[in-house]
């Protein structure tokens, strides 16, 4: 977990990461406190502790770690990831809904599914890129390809969140039906996410590039 030194810590202000058992005494997980639509996997509850120590050992890194070592950018690739996964396994569905409906010759449909799965794939091979650069290359190329995985992400599951409403048609979105639940979840993890600012941030990191190059690994 995250937690803020206070007043009286040497670095009071300061963004501390700990490794806290969930069943140590002092601490109480509030169950009911998460359980919204598209982020039921990512169990994120209040959690209240009292009069708990936690041991040097069970520390992460320095505090402000997170900051300084960019934790938030390089979980873009994460993000991507779901959003990438996700979108193939509502496709697949989609797919298999639209031949049951005899759509299989729909020209129209082979478009849009053609699409939707080019800009899957994009991001799929954009997510091994940015997680190579990483690894090899600068922090601020690895920032500028995180970023621009993400917004890849975003857009190849809007292709196929709409594409899925345009054809599976009506009688696929049964409350009980699990193409309800995959589309709705999804959207719904969506909310997290303001494409225009990630494509702000991108663009930025363009501009200055092309301003002053700082070898970000943009394309020109």
């Amino acid at each position: 977990m995250l937690a803020d030194a206070g007043t009286g810590a040497q670095t009071p202000g300061s963004r501390l990461a700990l490794v806290i058992p969930t069943d140590a005494p002092g601490v109480r997980i509030e169950l009911s406190s998460w359980d919204p639509y598209g982020m039921r996997a990512a169990v994120s509850p209040v959690v209240e502790i009292t009069d708990h120590f936690v041991p040097a050992s069970h520390v992460i890194g320095a505090p402000g770690l997170h900051l300084t070592e960019n934790w938030a950018v390089k979980a873009d690739l994460g993000f991507a990831s779901q959003y990438a996964g996700a979108s193939r396994g509502i496709l697949d569905a989609l797919c298999k809904v639209a031949a049951r409906r005899g759509l299989g010759d729909n020209p129209y449909l082979m478009q849009h599914v053609g699409e939707a799965f080019a800009a899957i794939e994009a991001a799929r091979l954009s997510i091994y890129a940015a997680a190579e650069v990483w690894r090899t290359g600068t922090e601020a190329a690895a920032e500028a390809a995180s970023i621009a995985t993400k917004l890849q992400a975003l857009h190849a599951t809007r292709l196929v969140l709409d594409c899925t409403e345009r054809y599976a048609g009506p009688s696929a979105f049964a409350s009980t039906s699990p193409l309800t639940r995959m589309t709705r979840d999804l959207r719904f993890l969506l909310m997290r996410e303001h494409p225009d600012a990630v494509a702000g941030s991108l663009g930025r990191l363009a501009f200055e590039e092309a301003v002053a190059p700082q070898t970000l690994g943009i394309a020109a």
